[in-house]
């Protein structure tokens, strides 16, 4: 082929050439972002991750409630015995309050607690009349009505006896109708019924030895209180 023919073939070729170069170029660099876009949060993403809820104690697992300590045995609210008063085994007796009291007092309650320096007991009677009382030791106690002998737990018997008084209405209905009571102990051991008959009404202590004793008497609600010492 003669030179100027193929002069003329290039200058119609090479301006072609260079457009389709160009194009590719500009492809290539639109293939290629300069820069990544940063992902975009989702709304479950934003959202502060929920605690996961604890399943409930079993009833292995729950604490154990503290167990209240067991109280001592007590008489509340008929007060403490006077260290002062040492008492004797002597027998005493005690006057009807007021002195000019001629009705018969009802026996309410009787109870007993453990003190630290001794057991007591105590016999409440309602209203504000306490009956003629004498308490002492005796050897044996037997049934007012029967006679038939009373058996009393210890190696002692207090004997408490009441006149002008009953444990029961005059319909008969029993105004405390406890025939014994558990002693505190260790110094009374039981408390026994041995008479409610005609205006008379006795209880027998037992304790655990010929313990020297001592009598008071409280108001509000009326009361007489027998301590028996260690």
């Amino acid at each position: 082929m003669s030179t100027p023919i193929l002069r003329k073939i290039l200058i119609v070729i090479a301006p072609a050439a260079l457009l389709v170069l160009a194009a590719c170029s500009d492809k290539e660099e639109e293939a290629e972002p300069t820069s990544r876009p940063s992902p975009v949060s989702t709304q479950a993403d934003r959202e502060t991750p929920k605690a996961t809820p604890t399943a409930p104690a079993t009833p292995d697992q729950r604490a154990t409630p503290a167990k209240a300590s067991p109280s001592p045995s007590s008489t509340p609210g008929d007060g403490a015995i006077d260290a002062l008063n040492p008492g004797s085994t002597t027998p005493v007796t005690v006057k009807a309050n007021p002195s000019n009291f001629s009705g018969t007092a009802l026996l309410k309650d009787v109870r007993s607690g453990a003190q630290k320096l001794g057991d007591r007991v105590v016999f409440e009677f309602e209203g504000a009349s306490l009956p003629p009382a004498k308490v002492e030791y005796v050897d044996s106690v037997s049934q007012c009505g029967s006679g038939q002998p009373v058996q009393v737990k210890g190696s002692a018997i207090l004997l408490v006896t009441f006149t002008q008084a009953a444990a029961h209405d005059d319909q008969g209905k029993a105004t405390f109708d406890k025939l014994s009571v558990a002693g505190p102990g260790p110094v009374v051991q039981e408390i026994v019924r041995t008479c409610d008959f005609e205006g008379h009404v006795a209880w027998a202590i037992g304790v655990s030895g010929k313990k020297n004793f001592k009598v008071t008497t409280l108001t509000n609600p009326t009361r007489l209180v027998v301590d028996v010492l260690k």
